[in-house]
């Protein structure tokens, strides 16, 4: 399958310096920063993460300092995904493969691998593995596009389709919280 074109448009938003709130997909979950501290995180390698209008979605834009090889592997090898979303997973990043995150908190996401094209295109379904889940195991569709840039550098299009419109507000404070985190992974090193 062929990366799709992700013509960008929407609004740039800035992105907060420090996460000092709680995130959870529904009830609250206090976040490590990669510092190991709990509730906040330095995003000063990503200056603008840019939001991406979509047809029943959210869309996202950010740049980061490591070739799109390096970005890949922060999103399909389960030791690079937890350092900077979840805490346990398990990844088979081929079509029909598990996509699977655990949190400390008990919440778990789950899904397959739809598509992966190494190192530049990744697509798979995402949702809560919890009884009466807004977006249940496998109910949304993510992509991911990695466009290699000048100087080794890397733009990241995300997008999180297919989504009920009362899942959009807590799915965007996730990806909001947890792209500057791949950002400061990329920094810290691959």
């Amino acid at each position: 399958m062929k990366a799709p074109d992700h013509t960008p448009g929407g609004r740039t938003l800035p992105i907060p310096r420090s996460w000092t709130g709680r995130f959870g997909h529904h009830r609250g979950v206090t976040i490590p920063a990669l510092d190991g501290s709990r509730g906040s995180c330095d995003a000063t390698r990503v200056s603008v993460l840019k939001a991406i209008e979509t047809d029943g979605g959210l869309g996202y834009e950010l740049e980061v300092d490591a070739a799109p090889a390096d970005v890949w592997r922060l999103w399909t090898v389960p030791e690079e995904i937890v350092r900077w979303m979840g805490d346990v997973a398990t990844l088979e990043p081929w079509p029909g493969g598990i996509f699977r995150l655990e949190y400390a908190s008990g919440d778990v996401v789950a899904g397959q691998f739809v598509d992966a094209e190494a190192p530049q295109y990744l697509a798979f379904t995402w949702g809560w593995d919890e009884p009466g889940a807004l977006t249940p195991p496998g109910s949304t569709n993510v992509e991911v596009t990695l466009e290699p840039l000048a100087g080794g550098r890397t733009r990241v299009h995300m997008r999180h389709t297919n989504q009920p419109e009362e899942a959009l507000e807590n799915h965007d404070a996730g990806w909001r919280f947890f792209l500057p985190r791949l950002a400061e992974a990329v920094a810290a090193g691959t």
